[in-house]
């Protein structure tokens, strides 16, 4: 489902996809004087009395029934209306990777949801393999609640719930991607001694240190800093999806104190920290960061960590700079370009996995990190567990190979 948007004419406008014609979609759109919630208002309706065709021309029956587009459409417009935006923008890209499905030269979103059998339920979870846990699980909730909902509306006859809930356990895509990892000890100290030459490099350190999410410290400003007591307040979040207005964090337990260690007083107190906005993470003109504009200076910085670390001079311009001439060098001289290959909130997970290494108990580290349930931080603890013996047992392995004479099996 698009956006809604204001029309240069003053319009408010909303649009449906109502169809799909040669692989395009097919949009209707509504339109209001009022307001956007009148638009949408205007579509709802529309939705209530008509059902879409592949070519977009309203239609009782298609094939007998529904499109599984459509019927995702109008549950998220119906089940979904009353969740904050980013939840609901969780469920449409949920719906929207489902649809987007192609079996045997078919979309999912196309075929009409009566004619979906377990045999397309398994298909399709069996191509999760290899993605993370909790996409593989949002995934399976998703379409349980589709076709939940379509057989309380009477949209299909056949328990279908009952049908994906036993394939949902029969099927076990174990996901294969490990998540989140945190930086190594060579980028940190790059961090640290040069966060201060690259504007987003504040973000960055507070990140590393402090562990907050990235909506959180998108929202710290300076009167949250308490010098006396040396903690920095996290009371509120940032929705940088939609306007970038304050909000309260992401559970009641993101509301707390953080310790603010050497780094993070050096940096807040010697001055390093430029102050031009009441945030302390803010943009060149002062302004919170958006989606985007968060997503471009985050790039921005990790080109400026790779440059430092392949030994571009004036590193902190990229004014000039052509890396694939850069690379051609390096190749000259058999090595290779060092990647900055982590994430923004890998950042976050560096702060958790040093809290570990620090030996912080379970209950403090999950306390600095906001999280909900004290499960959470333990599957982070457990997983670095697991990394530090699997690495022991090689180091002492190594060492035995290197002291003694020994025979490989």
């Amino acid at each position: 489902m698009a956006k809604a948007k204001k029309r240069t004419d003053g319009r408010y406008s909303v649009s449906l996809v109502v169809g799909h014609k040669d692989g395009k979609p097919i949009r209707k759109s509504f339109y209001s004087r009022k307001s956007i919630a009148d638009a949408r208002r205007q579509r709802d309706e529309w939705m209530d009395t008509h059902e879409y065709g592949h070519d977009g021309v309203p239609t009782e029956r298609l094939d007998g029934g529904i499109t599984l587009s459509a019927w995702a459409e109008k549950w998220i417009a119906s089940y979904k209306s009353n969740l904050t935006p980013n939840t609901r923008d969780y469920y449409r890209n949920q719906t929207n990777a489902i649809c987007d499905y192609m079996a045997d030269g078919v979309r999912f979103g196309d075929m009409p949801m009566c004619a979906f059998k377990p045999i397309h339920i398994s298909t399709y979870l069996s191509t999760l393999a290899g993605k993370s846990k909790s996409t593989i699980r949002g995934r399976k909730m998703t379409l349980q609640q589709l076709f939940t909902t379509a057989r309380q509306n009477g949209i299909i006859e056949r328990d279908i719930c009952a049908d994906l809930a036993e394939t949902a356990q029969t099927v076990r895509v174990k996901g294969t991607y490990e998540g989140h990892h945190a930086l190594t000890r060579e980028w940190i100290n790059i961090i640290n001694a040069h966060w201060s030459e690259h504007r987003f490099g504040i973000y960055a350190l507070l990140a590393i240190w402090t562990g907050m999410r990235p909506a959180e410290l998108c929202a710290l400003r300076w009167e949250d800093v308490d010098k006396d007591a040396n903690v920095l307040r996290v009371r509120r979040s940032l929705d940088i999806r939609h306007g970038s207005v304050e909000k309260d964090t992401k559970t009641e337990c993101g509301v707390r104190n953080i310790p603010m260690f050497a780094t993070v007083r050096h940096a807040l107190f010697s001055g390093a920290a430029k102050r031009n906005s009441e945030y302390i993470c803010a943009r060149p003109n002062g302004q919170p960061y958006g989606y985007e504009s968060l997503s471009d200076a985050w790039e921005s910085f990790r080109g400026f960590l790779e440059r430092i670390a392949n030994g571009v001079p004036h590193p902190e311009s990229a004014q000039g700079f052509r890396k694939d001439k850069w690379v051609a060098k390096l190749t000259e001289q058999k090595k290779e370009w060092i990647v900055f290959d982590y994430t923004l909130y890998d950042l976050r997970t560096t702060f958790c996995t040093t809290l570990y290494d620090a030996g912080v108990d379970i209950k403090t580290a999950q306390k600095y990190m906001g999280h909900k349930d004290a499960s959470t931080t333990l599957r982070i603890y457990t997983k670095l567990s697991d990394e530090r013996e699997n690495d022991s047992a090689s180091a002492v392995d190594a060492f035995i190979g290197k002291t003694y004479t020994v025979k490989a099996i």
